[in-house]
Order: C-alpha cells, then structure tokens, then sequence
C-alpha cells in the first residue's frame, strides 16, 4: 500500500513513469525502506492460504524491484518504467 502512496506521489506530470530522483531523496522512502526491512521477519509459517502466500510474495518481489531501482545512480536518466531496465 505505502508503495502504491510512493508512487502516486513521485509520478511524473504527464503520467509515463515515477520520478526515482525525488523518491530517493524523500523522507517517505526511507519510511517504505524500514517498513519493507520488516518483511525479512516475517514467519513464512505463519501465512494461511494459498492466496496470503502469493500476496505476502508479490509484495516482496515488488519490495525488491522497488529497492534494486532506487539503488542505482540515476541521476542521470533514471528509467521510466521497470521494463526499461536493461
């Protein structure tokens, strides 16, 4: 959920993409960053259903892309989407 926050508020004017520089230097980031440092606590065991599993593993997988993005140096031409990553 924060997530989709981060990104709604960093989106570019026109629409195509989010604005990693200013994401990064935001203090919203580093809040999503100790939010999502919590995901490696998490009982796996715990989980219930099928459906909790897929969740609590596609907002990893998104935790992770969202990480791995907001890493590299950017500042000169950040890409516009994830699929641009070569």
């Amino acid at each position: 959920e924060i997530k989709s926050c981060l990104q709604g508020a960093f989106l570019h004017e026109d629409g195509s993409g989010i604005d990693y520089v200013q994401l990064i230097k935001s203090s919203d980031f580093q809040e999503y960053k100790d939010l999502a440092r919590e995901l490696q606590t998490v009982d796996l065991g715990s989980l219930g259903d099928e459906n909790e599993r897929r969740c609590f593993f596609l907002n990893l997988y998104n935790a992770l892309t969202m990480h791995g993005i907001c890493n590299e140096d950017w500042e000169k031409k950040p890409p516009k989407s994830v699929l641009n990553i070569p």
